[in-house]
Formats: structure tokens, sequence, C-alpha cells
């Protein structure tokens, strides 16, 4: 894939999607759900590895949702 970003995102108002490496540093940050982390930092590439991923979300009924997850950079 090219980018990494939510999916199922219907019925979303909020979100803010971070993406962090293995030292707990933001490495991308985004509040828009078509905008998605292309694997670099700074314009630069990241290294392959291991990243952590976090969406924190509010649906139009004011219900907030944190979810969670790893993801493999592979290039």
């Amino acid at each position: 894939n090219e980018y990494f970003a939510p999916v199922n995102a219907k019925g979303i108002s909020e979100v803010e999607l971070l993406i962090l490496n293995r030292w707990g540093e933001i490495v991308f940050q985004s509040s828009e759900l078509s905008i998605g982390w292309n694997g670099e930092h700074k314009s630069a590439p990241c290294s392959d590895g291991v990243y952590f991923w976090k969406v924190h979300a509010h649906d139009f009924d004011g219900n907030s949702y944190t979810v969670h997850g790893n993801l493999h950079l592979i290039r």
C-alpha cells in the first residue's frame, strides 16, 4: 500500500491519526480522513520496521473512540 489511513470512517465527525516510531516519537499526525501516512518523516523515508498507530475519533452523536495497533513498514 502506498498510504496508511483509516478506511471505515462512516459517521465520524472528527479524527486524529498518529504514527509513532519505536521510541514513541510522533512521525506523522493528521486530522484529515483523506490524508494518510506515506512512510516518510520530514520528507525523508522512514526506516523499515514496526511502527505504532493510534486513531482518536468522535462520531456525530458525540461518542469518542480510540483504536490502535502496529504496522510493519517494508520498502
